[in-house]
């Protein structure tokens, strides 16, 4: 009892420990003081316990109740100038002898309850009894023994192969307790399964086949038989579904892979659409350089692509340039800067480059000064959201470290209490 108050004391401990440090500081940080802080408090509590257990000791040891086993207590006795540590056994609790006859009676009684099984009576066995090794939550010890092993096993199973017709068998069990023993014996009735049952009628085909191996046995072929009892039988071969289920497995696969395509390519859609929004605020810079420094919308566009077409030589292609190039391309080949740059919004779902043009269209005849603004305010507010994805990111990294971070506090729990609660004693 007073391990499992400590156990869920200190358990509710860690849990109070984990609420309070949850919002405070960096994952990686609250998890690594949150570790620390439940070690120290088992290390106090543990050793509070160690040392009222001693405080309290009264020179009595506690027995455990009969069938609990023994207790061991590791001790330390002092005398004089001498001292030694010593390891104390404490048998269980013995019964008196009147309760140890009540004891044996309470476990025969258990017998007869649990003997039967699913037959009905003990005039009426045709399905395996249940023995047991111990009875009365494992005080009484029992050895089991049938007269006749050719009906039936000493652990109960009838064999069926030797049931030909109703035979009587004697049981007996030798009952165990410590020194002192009891003997039960009574009878039963065993009789060949119910051919109206499924045993039954297995019981009986198998023995009509027994029947016919030995009739033609010394015959080139064995003809089966074709009725039992009151049941005529019919044969047949069973069949392999292994085509079938290449078919069904086949088709799972297929399945499997469909959904694996589309898991694949939202995976990917998703990892475009990030590196979309970080190419967005390095465009916007460089479209708030180039048009404050006098260029139009698609000289300025020209400029960012020729910058990008020499670093794609040597670096990964980067989707938001992509889509600058794919705009100004467009605008060569004749397509008109309004038309082009509607269909650079149209193109992506992010709202940020929608926004952007929208912006770029509605400024084309407002002049490049008013355009110079709202790019540098978009261009802060970018960098600003550039900021906010970088620490999301990084919550996120952090996120994934917090399962093997309570793995190992786990870990480091149960090697602090193991030890702890093994020296313990109820």
């Amino acid at each position: 009892m007073k391990e499992m108050m400590i156990s869920v004391g200190l358990l509710l401990l860690a849990i109070l420990a984990f609420w309070y440090l949850k919002g405070r500081g960096r994952p990686v940080q609250r998890n690594i003081r949150m570790t620390v802080l439940c070690m120290q408090c088992l290390g106090i509590a543990v050793c509070v316990f160690d040392v009222a257990e001693q405080h309290f000791f009264d020179d009595s040891l506690e027995r455990n109740p009969p069938g609990k086993g023994e207790n061991i207590y590791d001790l330390t006795v002092s005398g004089g100038d001498f001292s030694e540590k010593m390891e104390v056994k404490v048998e269980e609790q013995e019964l008196s002898h009147q309760e140890i006859k009540n004891l044996f009676a309470e476990a025969k009684k258990e017998i007869e309850e649990s003997f039967l099984g699913e037959n009905d009576s003990l005039d009426h066995v045709n399905q395996n009894v249940v023995v047991s090794d111990t009875y009365q939550n494992g005080l009484v010890e029992a050895d089991w023994s049938f007269d006749n092993s050719d009906v039936i096993a000493s652990d109960g199973t009838l064999r069926q192969e030797g049931i030909e017709q109703e035979e009587l068998v004697t049981a007996s069990v030798r009952l165990y307790y410590r020194e002192y023993e009891s003997q039960y014996t009574f009878s039963f009735m065993v009789e060949p399964p119910d051919p109206d049952t499924q045993e039954g009628f297995l019981y009986s085909v198998k023995k009509a086949l027994k029947d016919q191996q030995e009739i033609s046995s010394q015959d080139e072929m064995l003809t089966l038989p074709v009725a039992t009892g009151d049941y005529q039988l019919q044969w047949s071969v069973q069949k392999a579904n292994r085509g079938m289920q290449l078919v069904f497995l086949g088709a799972a696969a297929g399945v499997a892979m469909v959904f694996a395509n589309r898991e694949e390519e939202k995976r990917k859609l998703r990892r475009e659409e990030e590196e979309k929004r970080k190419d967005y605020p390095e465009l916007i810079s460089s479209l708030s350089l180039y048009i404050g420094a006098g260029f139009g919308v698609q000289q300025a566009f020209g400029q960012i692509c020729d910058m990008y077409m020499e670093q794609r030589r040597e670096e990964e292609i980067r989707p938001g340039y992509e889509q600058i190039l794919m705009t100004y391309r467009e605008m060569q080949d004749g397509t008109g800067q309004t038309e082009a740059l509607r269909h650079l919004g149209q193109r992506n779902a992010l709202p940020e480059y929608r926004k952007l043009s929208l912006l770029l269209i509605q400024n084309l005849r407002r002049g490049t000064r008013e355009l110079c603004l709202i790019l540098e305010r978009e261009e802060l507010i970018a960098f600003d959201m550039r900021k906010m994805q970088a620490q999301k990111s990084g919550e996120e990294a952090s996120t994934k470290l917090l399962l093997p971070m309570m793995g190992m506090l786990v870990i480091v729990l149960v090697i602090l209490m193991v030890p702890a609660m093994m020296t313990m004693k109820l």
